[in-house]
């Protein structure tokens, strides 16, 4: 029997409220030839009984009767994938008809790209969630945070298996960004710009307790990149790059600058993407700070008229900073 292009991995833990609307958005695609791997971990609500209820022959189901998390979860459907390309969709997003069509023919199309996601739409807010669509501007990003939305992604299962890679339960709450970082040196990445996932922002990831659980595993994953990059960052100068990477205000403009510049002085010049993102990000801090920031940001994206680097530093300028001329 011929195995499926896609495989479609979702965990579930306590999901019933969206989790038939996103159940339903995957079978509806436009894109027929895939399997969709349903994870129940260990749900005490009516999570199980929504998917059992569901009548398609492309939905395989693995129940745990604890809870394992999403780490095991996601590793356990992935090792399960027979096909050759993985797609992940969180319990309570919602899938646009076309997500597949798009992502899967995309991958066709640039067999050099193995991590493609998506623009998104945030459900609550009606936020449209979007930044870098090319490989050296996600790569200079990852530096800071994640370049995808998780639950957008579509990437090539081989790449996993050929390098010996998986979701790290020791980098929990940010499995996602430690996996990015470790396949970076692999492959190619790509944002397809195209709104084609509905991400709903939940109770339990806008939590104090979820937000510092996650902060302490991208600390970790920044640590890593410093290592691998040689870069030599004092306990203070670390700090002020976790405020950096979050765009935080909350820290002094002196501080902010010199910890970006001596990060830029230890990066050799081939890193020119990660550069001109320290670079945005030092006209950002100097913009926001400044008391006359609409007529700063003119100036300075009057300047940047040319092409490469400060013409990108333009553009995410004033997607940050949106206002009338």
């Amino acid at each position: 029997m011929r195995s499926p292009a896609v495989s479609v991995i979702m965990p579930v833990f306590n999901g019933g409220e969206f989790l038939k609307e996103s159940i339903d958005s995957i079978l509806r695609q436009s894109f027929k030839d895939f399997e969709f791997i349903i994870i129940n971990d260990g749900s005490v609500d009516n999570s199980l009984s929504i998917i059992k209820s569901t009548r398609d022959k492309r939905v395989r189901v693995i129940n745990h009767s604890r809870n394992l998390g999403i780490v095991a979860s996601l590793n356990q459907g992935i090792k399960a994938a027979k096909g050759e390309l993985i797609a992940r969709m969180d319990a309570d997003d919602i899938s646009l008809p076309n997500r597949l069509l798009i992502q899967v023919k995309f991958l066709k199309n640039n067999p050099d790209v193995g991590v493609c996601g998506t623009y998104a739409i945030n459900t609550k807010s009606g936020k449209l969630i979007k930044d870098y669509t090319r490989n050296d501007q996600l790569k200079a990003k990852l530096f800071f945070n994640s370049p995808f939305v998780h639950s957008s992604v579509l990437f090539r299962k081989s790449l996993l298996i050929e390098n010996n890679l998986s979701y790290l339960e020791s980098y929990r709450y940010a499995e996602d960004y430690k996996l990015w970082s470790q396949l970076a040196q692999f492959t190619n990445f790509a944002v397809i710009p195209k709104v084609l996932l509905k991400y709903r922002d939940h109770a339990e990831n806008s939590s104090k307790t979820f937000m510092i659980k996650q902060r302490f595993a991208v600390k970790k994953i920044h640590s890593d990149l410093f290592l691998e990059q040689r870069i030599n960052l004092n306990l203070n100068e670390k700090e002020v790059f976790e405020k950096i990477s979050i765009f935080s205000l909350n820290t002094n403009i002196e501080k902010v600058l010199s910890c970006l510049e001596n990060i830029e002085s230890q990066l050799p010049n081939n890193k020119v993407s990660i550069i001109s993102e320290i670079s945005f990000r030092k006209i950002f801090y100097i913009i926001k700070l400044s008391k006359n920031y609409p007529n700063l940001l003119r100036l300075i994206s009057d300047q940047f008229t040319s092409g490469g680097i400060l013409r990108i530093i333009s553009i995410r300028l004033i997607n940050f900073f949106p206002f009338d001329y």
